[in-house]
């Protein structure tokens, strides 16, 4: 099946989650990353998350809705474009998955200030902010070396 036809017919009917979804089916890697890519530059990705959250509230069925999301926190993590998920209804998604991914480091290596600290324990469960607390402290305390150098 031509995914890239059906990606172009979903985003012609602003309905970019499920472009997405199709657009990670393409089997070719290349293609599939760079149409990823020129879909998430148009800056739909929180829109992508909010269409999301729709389906789930409908109760409707998204197959790939896991691989979405991830798609997006890389995509935002690779662009750091972290501001336009923190204090959002995803945050805490996304420090799980920046958690999950040990790329949370970075983050707080490109911004160590205590507001984004502060921003990132606000947006979290209890064991979420537990989890993180540990991470920050050991960064404060220079546990943690930075990814960056």
């Amino acid at each position: 099946m031509d995914m890239l036809s059906f990606s172009k017919q979903y985003i012609r009917l602003e309905m970019h989650a499920c472009a997405l979804a199709c657009l990670l089916m393409v089997p070719t890697a290349d293609v599939r990353n760079k149409q990823t890519e020129i879909l998430l530059e148009s800056g739909c990705h929180c829109k992508i998350l909010k269409e999301l959250d729709a389906f789930t509230t409908e109760k409707r069925i998204v197959p790939l809705a896991n691989q979405i999301q991830t798609a997006i926190f890389k995509y935002v993590e690779g662009h750091s474009l972290y501001q336009s998920l923190l204090g959002t209804g995803h945050t805490e998604a996304f420090i799980q998955y920046l958690i999950t991914e040990n790329k949370i480091n970075a983050l707080l290596c490109k911004d160590s200030s205590s507001e984004i600290k502060d921003l990132l324990l606000q947006h979290c469960t209890k064991d979420t902010t537990n989890q993180l607390q540990k991470i920050l402290d050991e960064f404060d305390k220079g546990q943690i070396e930075s990814p960056l150098t």
